[in-house]
């Protein structure tokens, strides 16, 4: 069992770092909760060690909540898209590749 405790605080400190880094995802938060929700002891060690060191990490780092999460993701998706078509149009330029436009 003491074997088993210091895995489950391990596994804490764990969360506790990647859920205070600034690149959290909501990802992140929903096996989270699905890792407290998993037995009791899990959400008792993660409140333990973010008692004790919880505000150590803290380096006024706002603290984002999942709609904001699933916001920036979204918004990364659209850079990304927007990246890709930029680069398949210079690529199409470079290579002298015909493209059609449709116009109304």
């Amino acid at each position: 069992m003491l074997h088993q405790d210091s895995d489950v605080r391990r596994q804490a400190i764990d969360w506790l770092f990647i859920l205070s880094g600034p690149s959290t995802k909501a990802a992140d938060l929903e096996e989270f909760e699905r890792w407290c929700s998993h037995h009791p002891s899990h959400a008792a060690a993660y409140k333990e060690v973010k008692s004790l060191l919880g505000d150590s990490l803290l380096v006024s780092q706002p603290r984002l909540t999942p709609s904001m999460l699933a916001k920036e993701e979204r918004c990364n998706r659209i850079a990304m898209t927007a990246l890709i078509v930029a680069l398949l149009g210079c690529l199409a330029i470079v290579l002298e590749i015909p493209v059609a436009i449709n116009t109304p």
